[in-house]
């Protein structure tokens, strides 16, 4: 894939180097794909903060990576 890319704006606060992107934008004519929306691309255990403290103060947090068992009977 060709790093050939140009991003006017501020990174998500999740960017870092080497890390997987997604982008939105189009491909000039000169070849060089110019993003107008960059977002950091992360795997499916990602849950941000916020959520994870809501799910432990629930009691529904699942440390292991399993969902949790909505609509059951406790």
């Amino acid at each position: 894939m060709s790093d050939r890319i140009t991003f006017q704006g501020d990174l998500p606060d999740l960017f870092r180097e080497g890390q997987g992107i997604v982008a939105t934008g189009h491909f000039r004519k000169d070849g060089i794909f110019e993003a107008k929306q960059v977002l950091a691309k992360h795997d499916e255990r990602y849950m941000p903060k916020e959520l994870t403290a809501a799910l432990k103060k629930q009691g529904e947090w699942r440390g292991n990576g399993t969902a949790p068992a909505y609509g059951s009977s406790r």
